[in-house]
């Protein structure tokens, strides 16, 4: 009997242990889609809709914020599609008004703008970053996806002006509001990516001009190590060359001809008026460093 419960505890304990290995390896693949949707939605206006909508997407396939970005997009190029095709049944009314009419028709054309636009951004975004500079390449980014937000307000204060009546159903202003709440957080996505971005590439320009301006000012033979020393303000000389006899040498000549051959590195103070003096080395003296004072 007791073989058998320590059979038993054996198995329970091999099948609770490789269920666990599969809730936790489940759990590393799924986590970081996850954050990088929470991540992405969280800096939007309107983030219930954004988690919604990637509610019905592989989070497999989502592994950048471009990715996240792309599913957005097309997300709301489908919906703007949608919200086109409604508004064109309008036209089909014999009841219209002038005015209704009117706002129909201006409202088609900036939806129509609206698709174009979108098409645009993710164009850009397909080369993005583009050789021709970061900055311009974002800047017209932005531009073509505020202006999808301002087709949008445009269209639903057109259509509200003439919906005293309440002849067109409120459910084609709220589909218009929705579209302009995806393109609303489809910008602010995008925003933040380009604006980390264009951050890095800023520290990075910036890192190679101070690198470039770093190599102005030293010689090339001059070592990294060598160029901290003489930029820590705290060198102390090997050898102090004094015209007064408080150094270790009254001339500089006497200071180089007692330097060993082959050194790798000795530091020379030159004090007081010894700084018209000819520096003549013989061969073999390596890696001087003079300061002078």
């Amino acid at each position: 009997m007791d073989s058998y419960n320590n059979m038993k505890n054996i198995f329970f304990f091999f099948f609770f242990t490789f269920y666990a290995s599969i809730l936790i390896t489940s759990a590393d693949i799924i986590q970081p889609h996850s954050l990088l949707i929470k991540s992405s939605c969280s800096i939007t206006l309107h983030p219930h809709l954004c988690h919604s909508m990637f509610s019905n997407i592989p989070h497999q396939n989502l592994k950048t914020r471009h990715d996240v970005i792309k599913v957005a997009l097309n997300s709301t190029k489908d919906t703007v599609q949608r919200n086109y095709f409604t508004i064109n049944k309008l036209k089909e009314r014999h009841d219209l008004t002038k005015r209704e009419k009117v706002a129909i028709h201006d409202c088609l054309e900036l939806v129509t703008s609206t698709l174009e636009e979108l098409e645009k951004v993710v164009g850009l975004l397909e080369k993005y970053p583009a050789n021709r500079g970061i900055r311009r390449h974002v800047n017209d980014i932005l531009t073509f996806m505020s202006t999808t937000i301002t087709n949008q307000e445009t269209c639903i204060d057109g259509f509200s002006e003439v919906n005293e009546k309440k002849r067109f159903h409120e459910s084609v202003i709220d589909e218009q509001i929705h579209g302009g709440k995806m393109c609303s957080n489809s910008l602010a996505m995008i925003k933040n990516m380009t604006d980390t971005d264009m951050a890095n590439n800023y520290n990075q320009v910036k890192m190679i001009k101070m690198k470039g301006v770093e190599d102005e000012e030293w010689p090339e033979w001059l070592s990294a190590g060598d160029r901290r020393l003489l930029q820590s303000g705290s060198v102390t000389p090997n050898v102090v060359v004094a015209a007064d006899g408080s150094g270790d040498f009254t001339t500089i000549s006497a200071a180089v001809a007692a330097a060993p051959s082959g050194s790798s590195s000795r530091v020379w103070k030159n004090d007081n008026d010894n700084h018209g003096q000819p520096k003549c080395f013989r061969r073999g003296v390596l890696n001087l460093q003079f300061l002078d004072c």
